[in-house]
């Protein structure tokens, strides 16, 4: 009995040892979105415009939406992002693509912005752990850290209109 306990502790250890410092793989089930406004379309299109003078822009580059609705006035956040894992993170629980530019998008629902279809699109990527250090051949190096030299914007949707509130960016 004693002797099983024993072997139950070291395979229970084991296993916290395993999954000790391990960047996940993980899903998620997002639906895919279409745009519904004239002035959101507008609106992506100067936000692009702007990012392709940023020495950081790619084609990879995506972007992250985050919805605010309020009683009157929805409240849009829209920045750029250079990796998918984080952005995936972020729980978005729908996507477009706008311009070859994968959008995610997070927070409430604006109807009057986006709708929602049908299509329900998997997505995989990594949960960083940031204690992971690599093995002893392994060439991937994560680097997990805050950059804030990326663009963001903030919008109100008021009157059926997109005002701009704040730009931030390091590259006017």
């Amino acid at each position: 009995m004693n002797n099983t306990k024993n072997i139950l502790i070291i395979l229970l250890s084991l296993n916290c040892l395993l999954g000790y410092s391990q960047h996940k793989n993980k899903e998620a089930n997002l639906v895919q979105l279409n745009i519904e406004n004239n002035e959101l379309d507008n609106t992506l299109d100067s936000i692009i415009s702007q990012e392709k003078k940023c020495s950081y822009y790619s084609c990879d580059l995506i972007f992250g939406i985050t919805l605010n609705k309020s009683n009157q006035d929805t409240y849009l956040v829209v920045d750029s992002l250079l990796d998918e894992n984080i952005a995936l993170g972020l729980n978005p629980y729908g996507y477009f693509y706008y311009k070859k530019h994968l959008f995610l998008v997070d927070g409430d629902i604006a109807s009057q912005l986006l709708s929602k279809t049908e299509k329900i699109k998997k997505f995989k990527y990594l949960e960083y752990d940031p204690t992971y250090k690599p093995k002893n051949g392994e060439k991937k190096k994560i680097f997990v850290f805050t950059d804030d030299s990326f663009s963001q914007w903030e919008f109100l949707y008021s009157n059926q209109k997109l005002l701009l509130k704040k730009k931030t960016s390091s590259c006017d």
